[in-house]
């Protein structure tokens, strides 16, 4: 929602701040379709299904105005959860971003994976972070989501970039030095932003990820019934949405571990929902042709933050050998090892990854 669209009469006339019970609004979003804008303070938001009208009251605390629109997910009595959206604009490249909670509280950054939007971080699991008093930022990386993107097959940036953006991010938020959580290709660039700005990163957690500059020609590969899935998206029309679609929703499947049921219904919904909101997925394809991290081969084990790896024993993509080697090569890294846990993280994973997280930062 930009800002131009928020109605006259709820602009605040400091665009930085609303304070509780000022006469500007944010914008409120009351169950999973209908919006309203309402006054900070507290206000009794209203809608109608049917020939019932409902009602909720809710309390605004003070917020921020971003280039987005602030939103609030809560009733009065359980506390305001804050979700900002943020875009940062650096050179000729715009990052979409989003945090959750407290600006006050202990900052997060997350670091999503190849061709995955910041939406793989489940908006659930980001919230129960900002729960334990953490300020949690995550974002699009370039060719995905909302962020810039580039010509298919064409992408004019390397890993090292990437790893600059999440920088980046920090610097756009005004943060000196955060807790850098990477998944996957996340991991990767996570890794080589640790190494490059040492004093940015206050601690490091890796899942299902490996070493970066480290020789892993023995580690077991990426399991057959997973490459054999990857190789159908050579047949993919990457412009075709609904093939894209159903090439993600499989991959979904692919990526599951053994221990918790799949639930189909909202895989489906949610790759429609990435996949969608996308500017053009077919540029998210240019992450595989990225290189990076050739100046820092070799150096993971003069790594200064402190490291917690986490890893499924189910992972089809990097086998827990992998997240092995990594807690292997930093002194004092801390592996949790997911039992049955996939490529994934599952919303009956997200307590003791939390868990793991709070206790890394020194919670």
């Amino acid at each position: 929602m930009w800002r131009s669209q928020v109605p006259a009469m709820f602009r605040p006339r400091n665009p930085d701040l609303h304070l509780p019970g000022s006469p500007y609004a944010a914008k409120m979003v009351f169950g999973a379709r209908h919006t309203q804008y309402a006054r900070c303070g507290t206000t009794r938001l209203s809608h109608t299904i049917g020939n019932m009208q409902m009602f909720r009251d809710v309390r605004v605390e003070a917020c921020r105005y971003e280039d987005y629109d602030f939103r609030c997910f809560t009733q009065a009595n359980k506390g305001c959860r804050q979700v900002t959206e943020r875009m940062i604009k650096f050179d000729d490249v715009e990052i979409a971003t989003q945090a959750f909670g407290n600006p006050a509280h202990e900052p997060i950054l997350l670091i999503m994976g190849a061709m995955a939007s910041m939406l793989w971080w489940p908006d659930g699991f980001c919230q129960k972070l900002a729960d334990h008093e953490f300020y949690v930022i995550r974002y699009d990386n370039r060719d995905t989501g909302r962020s810039t993107i580039y010509t298919p097959g064409e992408p004019p940036y390397a890993m090292d970039d990437m790893a600059e953006d999440a920088i980046r991010v920090l610097d756009g938020y005004g943060i000196d030095c955060a807790n850098l959580i990477g998944m996957s290709l996340g991991g990767t660039i996570a890794q080589i932003a640790a190494l490059s700005n040492p004093k940015r990163v206050k601690t490091l957690t890796l899942i299902s990820t490996t070493p970066m500059g480290v020789d892993t020609s023995a580690l077991p590969h990426t399991t057959d019934a997973y490459m054999e899935h990857a190789a159908t998206g050579e047949h993919v029309d990457w412009t075709d949405n609904a093939q894209v679609i159903e090439f993600f929703f499989k991959d979904t499947q692919m990526i599951a571990g053994s221990a918790h049921p799949y639930d189909e219904r909202q895989a489906r919904a949610f790759v429609e929902r990435d996949v969608k909101r996308a500017k053009n997925f077919v540029s998210a394809t240019n992450h595989f042709m990225l290189k990076g991290g050739q100046a820092l081969r070799g150096k993971l084990a003069e790594l200064a933050a402190p490291l917690l790896v986490i890893h499924g024993t189910a992972d089809p993509i990097y086998p827990v050998a992998h997240g092995e080697l990594l807690a292997r090569t930093v002194k004092g890294a801390k592996l949790i090892r997911l039992e049955g846990g996939g490529h994934e993280i599952h919303l009956q994973d997200w307590q003791e990854i939390i868990s793991a997280i709070d206790t890394h930062c020194g919670r």
